[in-house]
């Protein structure tokens, strides 16, 4: 064995792709040229495998990997030398090894560590905006899924806020608040297009209309499906609807609140018309709602130590939340629009556990409700790949832009951006899996009506 073949040799043993090595020891016993170059491209394999440890971690389809490695290595150009070689060290290390020869001239044109994490970032970039918009198709296509059916109607109406709240977590920092122009009718339009498109700002539209508005919205109801229809029909129902301050007659109150401490009780109740009843130091009470309650009888909610909204109230401290409180309430469009996810997915596992038992029984119900969180925790639709088409070329071309301090700043400054990205892929595949519990019942809901 000559020089030249045992180079060929010691690259597929660094490799751990060399099937027989007796010639190659033997060879080494007597070449101490060839012994020193072996032990140098050990180091430097292990040298990559550290400096590079990020991109191990990154997943990505097979294909891509393929495709990449089959453009950059299979048909190798000189003047690309350096970027042939990163990119076959990014694909081999996300496999978890490096598939090619690595010789010394490879080994000199590689990027810095600080060029590679640069082009990780891009990567872990690209794969965000892909996951978020990939989220937000599937929000628009459950939205449109979400039946119509008289007899399942509350149920669609919660499932509709839940991904009005999941396409409003998408949006992010997006300003929500908007200002509608144009007559009454050209203001409900306005606000009905943001609707449709599932922008978050089309509920925030709606909610500043008034009673001249109402006729146009009543107008547009019949031209909406799924999850529009039941915003639409919500907003519609709490301008229609008038307060009455009584305790309806047979009913359990939806919030029962009694505390007792240093010689002093409160009790409160909240009922599913939003009549609440205060009683406090002998003092009772009776309001329209939380709103009506906390400005007709002020002075006692401070003492009382009562406040919030329609369920979702606060005495002493201690929270009290039942969306049910509002169900059909005045008022239940406001406490929708502001619920938070925990709160709403509790409301809409009641909605749908109810329907579910009347139209099924009680043991399906607890079926789907399970099914519906296990599919929440799991996100079984996920992927977990990262998109490798990132510019390692660019990454490499601004790192020698820069002089010594800079590219440790610059690789500093993009480590902590990668692992802000990891953290909102971890919110985006949390995401999924309220989306696929909000998928789970809508299914159920749909074969209900069959």
């Amino acid at each position: 064995m000559n020089c030249n073949d045992a180079l060929l040799d010691i690259d597929a043993l660094v490799d751990g792709e060399l099937a027989d090595r007796r010639g190659l020891d033997a060879h080494l016993a007597s070449c101490a040229s060839c012994a020193r170059e072996l032990e140098s491209r050990r180091a430097f394999s292990d040298d990559l495998r550290l400096q590079l440890r990020p991109i191990r971690e990154l997943k990505a389809p097979a294909a891509d990997k393929t495709a990449l490695v089959d453009r950059l290595v299979a048909r190798p150009r000189t003047s690309a030398l350096w970027l042939r070689a990163a990119a076959v060290v990014i694909v081999g290390l996300s496999l978890g090894f490096i598939g090619v020869t690595l010789n010394r001239r490879t080994r000199d044109a590689l990027p810095s560590p600080a060029a590679v994490q640069l082009a990780e970032v891009k990567a872990l970039e690209n794969t965000a905006k892909l996951k978020r918009v990939a989220l937000r198709n599937e929000a628009d296509e459950l939205k449109h899924l979400v039946t119509r059916n008289g007899g399942t109607e509350e149920a669609g109406r919660v499932l509709s806020f839940m991904i009005m709240s999941i396409n409003r977590e998408l949006a992010g920092d997006q300003a929500i608040e908007i200002e509608i122009q144009g007559d009454a009718r050209q203001q409900v339009d306005q606000a009905l297009d943001l609707i449709v498109k599932s922008d978050p700002r089309g509920v925030f539209a709606l909610r500043k209309l008034g009673s001249d508005h109402l006729v146009y919205l009543k107008d547009a109801e019949k031209r909406l499906e799924g999850g529009d229809y039941h915003i639409l029909k919500m907003k519609i129902d709490a301008m229609s609807g008038t307060a009455v301050v009584a305790v309806p007659a047979g009913a359990d109150p939806c919030i029962n609140i009694v505390q007792s401490s240093n010689n002093r009780t409160i009790k409160f109740q909240q009922y599913p018309n939003a009549v609440v009843v205060l009683e406090f130091n002998g003092q009772k009470v009776v309001a329209a709602d939380m709103t009506a309650l906390l400005a007709q009888h002020g002075e006692l909610c401070t003492k009382a130590g009562v406040a919030g909204a329609d369920g979702k109230v606060q005495i002493g401290g201690v929270q009290s939340v039942a969306l049910g409180v509002v169900r059909s309430a005045p008022r239940m469009w406001e406490a929708m629009t502001e619920v938070e996810w925990p709160e709403i997915a509790e409301e809409a596992d009641r909605a749908v556990y109810t329907v579910y038992t009347k139209k099924k029984n009680e043991a399906a119900a607890r079926r789907l409700r399970e099914e519906a969180a296990k599919a929440r925790e799991t996100a079984v639709r996920w992927t977990d790949t990262v998109e490798i088409g990132a510019d390692v070329e660019e990454a490499v071309a601004r790192v020698k832009s820069l002089n010594d301090r800079e590219v440790r700043i610059l690789h500093r400054d993009a480590a902590k951006r990668a692992e802000e990205l990891r953290r909102q892929l971890g919110e985006l595949k949390a995401i999924q899996g309220r989306l696929d519990g909000v998928r789970v019942y809508v299914q159920a809901l749909r074969s209900l009506d069959k």
